[in-house]
Protein backbone atom coordinates (compact mmCIF):
# COMPACT_ATOMS: atom_id res chain seq x y z
CA UNK A 1 0.00 0.00 0.00
CA UNK A 2 1.25 3.27 -0.64
CA UNK A 3 0.45 6.51 0.77
CA UNK A 4 0.29 9.56 -1.33
CA UNK A 5 -1.40 12.12 0.88
CA UNK A 6 -2.64 12.27 3.97
CA UNK A 7 -6.21 12.12 5.31
CA UNK A 8 -8.44 11.30 8.10
CA UNK A 9 -8.68 7.88 7.80
CA UNK A 10 -5.14 7.21 6.77
CA UNK A 11 -3.65 8.89 9.75
CA UNK A 12 -6.35 6.92 12.17
CA UNK A 13 -4.86 3.74 10.89
CA UNK A 14 -1.40 4.96 11.22
CA UNK A 15 -2.15 6.25 15.26
CA UNK A 16 -3.89 2.69 15.64
CA UNK A 17 -0.56 1.07 14.22
CA UNK A 18 1.63 3.71 16.30
CA UNK A 19 0.10 2.37 19.20
CA UNK A 20 -0.03 -1.23 18.32
CA UNK A 21 3.89 -0.80 17.92
CA UNK A 22 4.64 1.02 21.01
CA UNK A 23 2.57 -0.99 23.62
CA UNK A 24 4.75 -3.09 25.53
CA UNK A 25 7.88 -1.71 23.86
CA UNK A 26 9.39 -0.78 27.37
CA UNK A 27 8.51 -2.74 30.25
CA UNK A 28 6.25 -0.12 32.72
CA UNK A 29 6.02 2.68 30.62
CA UNK A 30 2.47 3.16 28.56
CA UNK A 31 2.74 5.05 25.27
CA UNK A 32 -0.57 6.80 23.31
CA UNK A 33 -0.97 8.55 20.28
CA UNK A 34 -2.94 10.84 20.33
CA UNK A 35 -4.36 14.30 18.53
CA UNK A 36 -2.83 14.59 15.16
CA UNK A 37 -2.47 17.53 13.30
CA UNK A 38 -1.80 17.32 9.35
CA UNK A 39 -1.50 19.30 6.24
CA UNK A 40 -1.13 17.94 2.95
CA UNK A 41 2.23 15.05 3.42
CA UNK A 42 3.38 16.11 6.99
CA UNK A 43 1.36 15.21 10.06
CA UNK A 44 2.36 15.76 13.55
CA UNK A 45 0.97 13.22 16.46
CA UNK A 46 1.10 14.01 20.31
CA UNK A 47 2.60 11.21 22.28
CA UNK A 48 1.62 10.48 25.74
CA UNK A 49 4.28 8.43 27.85
CA UNK A 50 3.02 7.54 31.41
CA UNK A 51 4.50 5.41 34.09
CA UNK A 52 2.23 1.95 33.90
CA UNK A 53 -0.79 2.36 36.36
CA UNK A 54 -0.06 6.34 36.71
CA UNK A 55 -3.18 8.24 37.25
CA UNK A 56 -3.72 10.52 34.47
CA UNK A 57 -3.76 14.08 34.28
CA UNK A 58 -7.57 14.56 34.04
CA UNK A 59 -7.49 12.34 37.38
CA UNK A 60 -5.43 14.52 39.47
CA UNK A 61 -7.34 17.29 38.56
CA UNK A 62 -10.29 16.26 39.50
CA UNK A 63 -8.94 14.62 43.25
CA UNK A 64 -7.84 18.66 43.10
CA UNK A 65 -11.06 20.41 42.26
CA UNK A 66 -13.81 18.14 43.16
CA UNK A 67 -14.13 19.72 47.10
CA UNK A 68 -14.95 22.99 45.18
CA UNK A 69 -17.51 21.51 43.29
CA UNK A 70 -18.44 19.86 46.18
CA UNK A 71 -17.72 16.39 44.28
CA UNK A 72 -18.04 12.79 46.56
CA UNK A 73 -15.34 11.14 44.53
CA UNK A 74 -16.54 7.99 46.69
CA UNK A 75 -20.06 8.34 45.43
CA UNK A 76 -21.10 5.46 42.78
CA UNK A 77 -23.16 5.70 40.17
CA UNK A 78 -25.39 2.58 38.29
CA UNK A 79 -23.97 3.43 34.50
CA UNK A 80 -21.35 6.15 34.83
CA UNK A 81 -18.70 6.18 36.41
CA UNK A 82 -16.92 9.80 36.69
CA UNK A 83 -13.04 9.77 35.15
CA UNK A 84 -11.60 13.28 35.16
CA UNK A 85 -11.71 16.86 35.16
CA UNK A 86 -10.42 19.78 32.37
CA UNK A 87 -10.25 22.77 34.15
CA UNK A 88 -9.78 25.04 30.86
CA UNK A 89 -12.98 23.78 29.86
CA UNK A 90 -16.48 25.69 31.64
CA UNK A 91 -19.00 24.09 29.46
CA UNK A 92 -18.39 20.67 30.35
CA UNK A 93 -15.46 20.15 32.29
CA UNK A 94 -16.13 16.63 34.23
CA UNK A 95 -15.43 13.59 32.32
CA UNK A 96 -17.23 10.42 33.09
CA UNK A 97 -17.19 6.56 31.20
CA UNK A 98 -20.09 5.04 30.38
CA UNK A 99 -20.52 1.46 31.67
CA UNK A 100 -20.09 -1.01 28.56
CA UNK A 101 -18.89 1.84 26.19
CA UNK A 102 -15.80 2.94 24.81
CA UNK A 103 -14.45 6.75 25.55
CA UNK A 104 -15.31 9.58 27.37
CA UNK A 105 -17.66 11.99 27.83
CA UNK A 106 -18.02 15.17 28.78
CA UNK A 107 -20.58 16.47 30.93
CA UNK A 108 -21.04 20.04 33.34
CA UNK A 109 -21.51 20.69 36.60
CA UNK A 110 -25.35 20.39 37.24
CA UNK A 111 -25.16 16.94 35.81
CA UNK A 112 -21.59 16.02 37.90
CA UNK A 113 -23.31 17.23 41.15
CA UNK A 114 -26.43 15.11 40.66
CA UNK A 115 -24.85 12.17 40.07
CA UNK A 116 -21.38 12.62 42.36
CA UNK A 117 -22.21 15.67 44.62
CA UNK A 118 -22.09 15.21 48.12
CA UNK A 119 -25.08 14.86 50.32
CA UNK A 120 -25.81 17.25 52.40
CA UNK A 121 -26.66 16.80 56.06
Amino acid sequence: MSITTLDKHTLQLIRNQINEVLEGSIEGIEFSAGNCSYSGNIATFKLEVKIAGAESKEMQDLRRYASIYNIDLDKTHPVYTLVGYLPRSSKYPFLVKKAGADGTYKIGEDMAKRYFGKDVA
